[in-house]
């Protein structure tokens, strides 16, 4: 499972006919990419794609592609909080 994906589709709000409507593919086939069962060999072109829907840098996007090739069970959404309290500690501090 592309955790990943699934939480940026989230952040944006949409269900994954939503996602698959932004990236004119079937809801079916956004599914199996989410999931891992097809794409498991992510192009770049893919790659970009995502990026420009979910507005995202490339290099942010292959670095997760990476992370989820490494583990594919990895944890996005836990990744994605340290890096929100992290931030939040940073700017406290600043005020």
């Amino acid at each position: 499972m592309r955790d990943y994906l699934k939480a940026l589709r989230k952040e944006k709000g949409w269900s994954q006919l939503e996602a698959a409507k932004a990236f004119n593919i079937s809801a079916t086939y956004y599914l199996y990419i989410e999931t891992g069962e097809r794409q498991k060999d992510m192009d770049i072109t893919t790659i970009e794609k995502i990026a420009t829907v979910f507005n995202k840098s490339v290099t942010s996007i292959i670095e997760l592609e990476n992370a989820y090739r490494a583990d594919p069970k990895n944890h996005y959404e836990e990744t994605n909080n340290e890096q929100h309290e992290k931030a939040v500690t940073e700017a406290t501090a600043q005020e």
